[in-house]
């Protein structure tokens, strides 16, 4: 008897993560080890879509709006992106993840990886 395979919708959650002065957004699928997409500039989480739903046939991928974008409730102001990813893993409690980014993206995970060197598995552009 062959097995199903897996629906990846079935561990869908979505939600919002608090960070000094709004809320980030943030979608989590999937199981195994975490995956973060971070999106370019003048876009959103839906610019990972395409990868989103094949990428948790695998990983427990997380996908989120960087403040200012998307469905992020944040207003403008003095803030660190990479310091907000760090808030956004800490809430999912997760300690280590593979970063995966474009454009903006790119200096988030710079930043991030400086900032936090242990916390990152791999970076892939």
């Amino acid at each position: 008897v062959a097995e199903r395979p897996k629906d990846p919708w079935s561990s869908f959650q979505r939600g919002f993560v608090r960070v000094p002065n709004g809320e980030i957004y943030y979608e989590v699928m999937g199981k195994g080890d975490p995956v973060v997409l971070v999106h370019g500039g003048a876009m959103d989480h839906r610019m990972w879509d395409d990868q989103f739903e094949k990428f948790a046939n695998k990983y427990r991928v997380i996908r989120y709006d960087v403040r200012g974008s998307g469905l992020s409730r944040s207003p403008y102001g003095p803030h660190r992106d990479y310091e907000e990813l760090r808030m956004l893993l800490d809430h999912l409690k997760i300690d280590r993840a593979n970063l995966v980014w474009l454009d903006l993206g790119g200096r988030i995970v710079v930043d991030f990886a400086i900032a936090y060197p242990g916390n990152m598995s791999s970076c892939i552009r």
